[in-house]
């Protein structure tokens, strides 16, 4: 997973190095498609640049993109592997974490094996402090200042996390990839979701209304 993580990346650092060299020398696809869809890579792959050596730039900032794709592509089976070999039990707590909103096969995966057994944290705020997501302090006398998040804690699953946290702004309902995967979860499991997604939505607009900036509100429902 994290191999995945960083070969993602890399792919979007690949990405950038061959748009801003298209930005540089004033080259836009005439058809103005979306970047990076088909008809857009079909216009890039033609492109004749005005001298040898950035022609030879853009062949290899090209095939250093598709590179890191295949990279992904490669990783993202080894991972469907790995999950079908692994223990019943890790394969339920995979399939139970996709049942939240914002959460879907990767992010179940890296939240299952970075998390380990959860027997281990007795409380939430235990949880809170492994993945740095408790409030720093500056206290001294009888002051107590708090600050912004520690991110003294796995930057992995502190990401899934904020990533997974967006979702929780839009209106409550359950998402088309659930409703494919509720036949593989017990009535309590997808209860405990619906009743999550209801709980963070109503956190989320509660602490926007109180004006509080967006970066903020989101690591608070994470």
């Amino acid at each position: 997973m994290r191999l995945r993580e960083a070969a993602q990346e890399d792919s979007v650092r690949a990405k950038h190095r061959l748009g801003k060299l298209f930005l540089r020398n004033g080259l836009k696809d005439p058809s103005n498609k979306k970047k990076w869809s088909d008809t857009w890579w079909q216009w890039a792959r033609k492109v004749k640049m005005p001298h040898i050596e950035p022609d030879l730039t853009l062949m290899e900032l090209i095939s250093e993109v598709d590179h890191q794709k295949h990279r992904v592509t490669r990783l993202d089976g080894a991972i469907d592997k790995a999950i079908t070999e692994a223990p019943v039990r890790l394969q339920k707590i995979v399939e139970g974490l996709q049942s939240l909103r914002g959460v879907a096969k990767l992010s179940a995966v890296t939240l299952a094996v970075e998390l380990g057994l959860t027997t281990r944290f007795q409380k939430a705020s235990q949880v809170m402090s492994y993945t740095g997501t408790t409030s720093s302090e500056y206290s001294s006398g009888g002051k107590r200042r708090q600050g912004a998040i520690t991110k003294a804690g796995n930057a992995h699953l502190r990401r899934v996390l904020i990533e997974a946290a967006w979702q929780y702004r839009h209106r409550l309902r359950v998402m088309q990839r659930q409703k494919k995967m509720a036949e593989k979860w017990p009535a309590p499991i997808a209860d405990a979701a619906w009743r999550a997604q209801q709980k963070l939505h109503r956190r989320y607009w509660g602490l926007s209304q109180r004006g509080l900036p967006v970066g903020k509100v989101v690591t608070a429902v994470a």
